[in-house]
C-alpha cells in the first residue's frame, strides 16, 4: 500500500509541476482498454481563469506519467486484485487531491 501512495504522490508532484501558477485546478484521466491488444488513454487538462487548458508541454507530461500510471495499475492489481480501468486525479482549487477508481469496461 505504501508503494501505491508514493507512485500517486509522485504523479500528483509531477502534474502540479507541470502546471502554470495561476492555475485553479487540474484533472488527469487515465483509461486501459483491454480487447485483442491493451490500450491507454490519456489526458490532462488546466483550468485557468474559468477555461480549459492543456498543459505547455503536453507530451513531456504523458511521457513521464504513462509509466507510473501503468506501474501503479499493475501493483494494484497484484496486491489487492484491483483491476480499476480509469483513473481520474483531481487537484482543487485549495490544492487538495482526490483520486477515483472506475472498475467498468471503458470506451477511448
Amino acid at each position: 500500500m505504501l508503494k501505491q501512495q508514493e507512485i500517486l504522490n509522485t504523479i500528483t508532484q509531477k502534474l502540479h509541476l507541470s502546471a502554470p501558477s495561476n492555475y485553479e485546478s487540474a484533472e488527469l484521466i487515465y483509461k486501459i482498454i483491454i480487447d485483442e491488444n491493451k490500450w491507454t488513454s490519456f489526458s490532462a487538462t488546466f483550468i485557468i481563469e474559468g477555461k480549459k487548458t492543456p498543459p505547455e508541454n503536453f507530451t513531456k507530461l504523458q511521457n513521464e506519467l504513462e509509466p507510473l500510471l501503468d506501474k501503479l495499475h499493475t501493483i494494484m492489481k497484484a496486491e489487492s486484485n484491483s483491476d480499476w480501468r480509469k483513473l481520474v486525479l483531481k487537484i482543487d482549487e485549495h490544492r487538495k487531491v482526490t483520486v477515483d477508481f472506475n472498475y467498468s469496461e471503458q470506451d477511448i
